[in-house]
């Protein structure tokens, strides 16, 4: 009986841990995009905090957050099906059709924590409209059974179509691979998923971000008290 309550703790410990960083990121991504809001924006018509293609923007924020679903469960990874990011980064628009550029991102993947970063791609194809390729590497997570361990690196990727840099329609592809504590000691094993979802962008995916980062910290203390 001891050992199984002692690996249960440590699970649950490093579960606690993996939210307290997304936590410190969500942080981080709501003061980048409080500041990006407060900055003046005279002399600044090359760098825009919503994207739009050149000639008006040479360069853009990227404050993206996602919410949507999986389209299965996975136990013991994924225990639920919901699905929830913010991203943080910039992009370049080398061209008048082409930008590329880069975002770290934490969030929820079936119950358990992501973090991570992206390459992003962005192709015009009207002034208004854009589609979005990232693809990316998962540096840290955890799940939210005490049965299954989340072993990194992480394979997470993109594509949306957006429109004004407001709103996106995207689907979303991970592989990952876990432990199951009941294998005692056997292999990892791998787990492959879709989710779909919409994506807000610019000042709404900032203030969406801001909203996350409250059910975050209210996650993260509710996984606290359990023991």
């Amino acid at each position: 009986m001891v050992p199984r309550r002692s690996s249960s703790f440590v699970c649950s410990h490093a579960v606690v841990k993996a939210e307290r960083r997304v936590s410190l990121v969500l942080r981080t991504i709501a003061v980048a995009g409080f500041a990006a809001l407060s900055m003046p924006t005279d002399g600044m018509a090359q760098f825009c905090f919503r994207g739009r293609p050149p000639p008006e923007c040479k360069s853009q924020a990227l404050t993206e957050f996602m919410l949507g679903a999986r389209f299965t469960e996975a136990q013991p990874l994924a225990e639920n099906l919901l699905v929830a990011s913010a991203e943080l980064g910039a992009l370049v628009n080398a061209t008048s059709r082409s930008g590329f550029g880069g975002t770290i991102l934490a969030g929820l993947n079936g119950g358990g924590a992501r973090l991570g970063i992206k390459a992003r791609y962005r192709r015009w194809i009207t002034e208004s409209t854009a589609l979005d390729l990232a693809p990316g590497i998962l540096v840290l997570g955890a799940t939210s059974s005490s049965i299954a361990g989340f072993r990194a690196p992480g394979f997470t990727a993109h594509v949306g179509l957006a429109w004004n840099d407001w709103v996106a329609l995207a689907v979303q592809f991970e592989l990952v691979r876990f432990v199951d504590e009941r294998d005692f000691g056997g292999p990892s094993r791998t787990n492959a998923s879709l989710a779909a979802g919409a994506r807000l962008g610019s000042y709404a995916g900032a203030g969406a971000a801001v909203v996350a980062l409250g059910l975050v910290i209210l996650y993260a203390a509710a996984a606290s008290g359990v023991d």
